[in-house]
């Protein structure tokens, strides 16, 4: 239930960031209603994220360290991105919390950012669907010795 909670509380953490991380600095513009959009994905994203490692406990299995990496990797390309998203100003230049409006930073900060929203959500629905993977305990093992004696014992009788 922590690790479910922790997730979740993460989740919000950086989602917040990506929405309303431009109010903080003062910098919050036109494209801001874009960017809590993208934070509320995100935020659902995790929310159902912390529902399967609940269920994979109440279940009896355990959540997999590399779920946990992952939502760990995707929550840093999340603080990237929050970071280096840009705004529109009141003049109707760009600027980003990390650069301002200065070139050749801005250029380089927006470049980060496409590829780093990308990653974060991808990493998050990778993050889900390793989770729910988990609920169901997890991949088979398969045992070749134990098929092959179950068809040995199905042919002697």
């Amino acid at each position: 239930m922590a690790r479910a909670l922790l997730v979740t509380i993460a989740g919000l953490i950086v989602s917040a960031w990506i929405g309303f991380g431009h109010y903080l600095f003062g910098i919050a513009g036109a494209l801001t209603p874009l960017y809590v959009f993208i934070g509320v994905v995100l935020f659902v994203l995790h929310v159902f994220l912390g529902r399967a490692i609940v269920l994979t406990k109440r279940n009896g299995y355990r959540t997999r360290p590399r779920t946990l990496v992952i939502a760990g990797l995707c929550w840093a390309c999340g603080i990237i991105c929050g970071l280096t998203l840009p705004n529109t100003t009141a003049g109707g230049g760009l600027t980003t919390i990390l650069t301002g409006p200065h070139e050749p930073s801005l250029g380089i900060a927006i470049g980060v950012t496409n590829p780093a929203g990308i990653i974060c959500l991808g990493l998050a629905v990778t993050a889900l669907v390793l989770a729910y993977i988990d609920v169901r305990g997890g991949k088979p093992r398969y045992d070749e010795d134990a098929i092959l004696d179950a068809q040995e014992r199905a042919a002697q009788q």
